[in-house]
Order: structure tokens, then C-alpha cells, then sequence
């Protein structure tokens, strides 16, 4: 059971740019966001035809346009902005911002550190640079960065979460951990840091305090895929019978599943896995398939050879605890 729970994918990065994810270019809007948006944009495009060499109103253009998914556009305005006013850095800072929603990291970085440079003390800045970095590799410079954000700013929780991050890919458990427990003593609601706070704590095996971490981040954000996800692996999968739960492993799973359109391989695993912890050896197998055929669609050959010893270890009629070390695939998830 050691061996299974090391499977736990606690290498991945929430270091997303722009106050999301990098890959995440499309937007979730409500309704009442729409609205907004598409005021703003009408508001700022009738300033800009009535003014001229409005860099005010370029940048307003942009960042709604941004907001709204366009980031093309929003790049076309924001240029506008700088070019009618060179130095400005909240023009710079959101037209990085689209870059790095189009995941072009390198145009993002430039922008950053040109936003930085007109405004030294730029606390959100830092940490998007920081984020940028991270994501290129760069974690000494990374963690520089978002020390740098929390001079400017001391309670400022994402930047002590992503330093949290780069300080576990480091191997610097007992610092990354000051910095995850500060953001959520913060802002006990914010979803990410307690999503990160449980993931390095299970990594340490306190796996009672990493699952009411992952609780506290789904109820703060209920349609928080990964969190679900990794509550769901752990309940699943877990050593300690007082956390263990499998019913409620199958549900998170589950949910995980349904908010990636049924195609996420590993949370299809993980639903898998916890089914099969349920006796539920016909539904894990066939899960599994799925999963295999998704993660094979997507060039990933390392997983899908991972969910094939899953498959494998099904058909002879074993849960995935029951397998042992055979059924331990890499730390992906």
C-alpha cells in the first residue's frame, strides 16, 4: 500500500498565468460577467472612435477583450496603449497576460519584467513573472520573483502559494509548507492554496490533514476538477482506514470525470481505481479501456502502458491495492 499511494502525481503546477491556468484560454463567464464585458467593450470601442491617441481607453479595450476570451484583439489594443503611452505598465502587465493565455511564455515574460521595470513595486508583477518562469523551468529565478511579490506584499496568498510550489519541485518540503499554510491562514476560502497545502501534506503522509485540505478547496470551488480528483485517489487508495472512504471516492471520481467531458485519462483512472476498490471489477475494466484509448489518442504512450497494467491486474480479479508494487504506475497524476 506505500508503494500505491506513491503513484500520488504531486509534481504538477498550478503556475498559471494571468490569474489562470496557462492552457486555460477559454473562460467560464456567468452571465452577469458577459454582460460586463460586452458593456465594457461596447463603452471603450465608442471612447476610442470619439478620442484620439486615448492610451486609457486602448487599454480598457484590451483587458475587457482579454477578459472576454479575445486575446488576439486584446493584444492589437494593448500594443495601441503602450505605443500612445510608452512606460505604461498595467498595459504591459495585461498584454503578458494574454500572451501567456495563448501560451506564449517568453512574450509574457518580456511584458512582465517591462511592467516591473516603470513600476518597481508591482506585487502582482512579480508573481505572474514568477509563475512564467516556473513554467519555463526556471525555479531559482521563479522563487526570486515571487519573494519579491510578497516584499510588496505580505499577505498576498497566491504568490506564498506559488513559492509553496516551487519550493516542493525543489525538495524544500518544511519551507513550502510555511508558505502553503500562510496563504490559507489568509484566505481560508482560496481554493488553489488549499488544493496545493493538501498535496504537499500528503506527500509528508499526513493524509487526514491533505484530505480536509481537498474538501475545504472543493467547497470553496465545487467544480474544482482536480482537487476531486486527487480527494477521490486518496480516499480510494489511502493506508489509514479512519480516512478512507471508498463510497466518497467513487462520487469525487466521478464528478472529476464529468467536469472533463468523461475524456481525462487520469481521471478516469482514478475512477477506475477507486471502483475496483469497490468490488466493482466490470465497471474498473472498462474505465480503464476508455482511459487507455484517450491517453493513447493523445501521444501519451507512458500512460497508457500505465493503465494497461490497471487493466491487467483487474482481469485477475484484484483491486488496485490488492496488485502491490505490480500495479504502481509512475507519479503522473
Amino acid at each position: 500500500m506505500t508503494e500505491a499511494t506513491a503513484r500520488w502525481r504531486w509534481q504538477r503546477l498550478a503556475l498559471g498565468l494571468g490569474g489562470g491556468s496557462l492552457l486555460a484560454a477559454c473562460f467560464v463567464c456567468t452571465q452577469f460577467q458577459v454582460r460586463y464585458w460586452q458593456n465594457s467593450i461596447t463603452l471603450f470601442s465608442h471612447a476610442i472612435q470619439v478620442t484620439e491617441d486615448n492610451a486609457l481607453a486602448q487599454h480598457n479595450l484590451g483587458h475587457a477583450l482579454s477578459l472576454a476570451g479575445k486575446q488576439g484583439e486584446a493584444i492589437e489594443h494593448l500594443d495601441e496603449a503602450i505605443r500612445i503611452r510608452p512606460g505604461y505598465s498595467q498595459a504591459y502587465f495585461n498584454r503578458g497576460s494574454a500572451y501567456g493565455v495563448q501560451g506564449k511564455v517568453e512574450q509574457a515574460i518580456s511584458d512582465y519584467r517591462e511592467a516591473i521595470r516603470y513600476k518597481p513595486d508591482y506585487e502582482q508583477a512579480y508573481c505572474n513573472l514568477g509563475k512564467a518562469l516556473a513554467l519555463e523551468g526556471k525555479l531559482d529565478e521563479a522563487q526570486t520573483n515571487f519573494l519579491a511579490a510578497l516584499h510588496c506584499k505580505p499577505d498576498y496568498a497566491e504568490a506564498h502559494t506559488k513559492l509553496g510550489n516551487v519550493l516542493v519541485l525543489q525538495g524544500k518540503i518544511r519551507e513550502a509548507l510555511e508558505h502553503l499554510y500562510a496563504a490559507v491562514r489568509i484566505q481560508p476560502d482560496y481554493d488553489e492554496g488549499q488544493y496545493f497545502l493538501g498535496a504537499a501534506l500528503a506527500r509528508q503522509k499526513q493524509f487526514g490533514e491533505a484530505a480536509g485540505c481537498f474538501r475545504a478547496a472543493i467547497k470553496a470551488n465545487p467544480d474544482y476538477a482536480s482537487a476531486l480528483n486527487d480527494l477521490g485517489w486518496l480516499l480510494a487508495t489511502c493506508p489509514d482506514a479512519q480516512v478512507r472512504n471508498v463510497p466518497e471516492a467513487i462520487r469525487c471520481a466521478r464528478r472529476a470525470c464529468e467536469l472533463a467531458g468523461n475524456a481525462a485519462p487520469q481521471y478516469l483512472d482514478t475512477l477506475a481505481v477507486a471502483q475496483s476498490e469497490a468490488g466493482q471489477l466490470g465497471e474498473a475494466m472498462a474505465l480503464t479501456e476508455k482511459a487507455i484509448g484517450e491517453a493513447t489518442a493523445a501521444g501519451d504512450s507512458a500512460l497508457a502502458a500505465e493503465l494497461q497494467a490497471h487493466l491487467n491486474l483487474y482481469r485477475t480479479g484484484r483491486s488496485f491495492t490488492q496488485g502491490g508494487s505490480a500495479a504502481v504506475p509512475s507519479s503522473r497524476r
